[in-house]
């Protein structure tokens, strides 16, 4: 077989896995499920478990990697729009994320309590949230081009706080089912935005 197609299909099968595993994860409990255990409700031995994965806290993280965004490739189908601010595209580029979140409601609040309730989980988190930050402000500044437009802050501090602001919207979400995502999403946005100056070409 062709190591191509092998890695791929080794990385299909991984994703496959950990949707599975995370799943049994938020039925029986977190704590309470074994390696083994994972293992078996999904039909897979030991030793396989642990050729996909380290351990528990990597399942979990396999599973979201799954869902990972591209912001540079949603940032550059965006039409240009003259007076947009910095804060409408980094609202633009999280786009897809936030209505693939809304689309599977049930799934996506089961993941984020289970993340939040479990400090080894949350660390490995703040790891991934980094990256996510990093990835978009490089999106970011490929869209805009000019480092003036971010003021004082920088790409990366704007991603940073328009990620921070999205947790806290992830956490209202999470933890009530009378909070609308898209919602508390456009709030925080919008008092990001107030005081920020239109871009010459959005």
């Amino acid at each position: 077989m062709d190591p191509d197609i092998r890695a791929r299909a080794r990385v299909a099968m991984r994703a496959q896995l950990a949707e599975a595993i995370v799943d049994v994860f938020v039925e029986k409990g977190y704590e309470q499920v074994t390696t083994d255990e994972a293992a078996a409700a999904v039909g897979i031995s030991r030793a396989t478990f642990f050729r996909y994965f380290a351990g528990k806290e990597d399942v979990v993280v396999a599973a979201v990697e799954t869902e990972t965004p591209d912001y540079g490739a949603v940032l550059a189908e965006l039409e240009p729009r003259p007076g947009r601010t910095i804060w409408e595209l980094a609202r633009a580029a999280l786009e897809p994320t936030i209505q693939a979140a809304v689309a599977d409601k049930q799934r996506r609040r089961e993941r984020l309590r289970l993340i939040g309730s479990h400090p080894a989980l949350r660390a490995r988190f703040s790891v991934r949230r980094e990256q996510l930050v990093a990835a978009l402000a490089a999106a970011l500044e490929a869209r805009v081009g000019d480092p003036a437009a971010f003021g004082g802050m920088g790409s990366l501090a704007v991603a940073a706080s328009a990620m921070a602001m999205v947790d806290v919207a992830w956490r209202r979400w999470a933890s009530s089912d009378d909070v609308d995502l898209v919602a508390a999403v456009d709030e925080g946005f919008a008092a990001l935005g107030a005081s920020s100056a239109p871009l010459p070409r959005g």
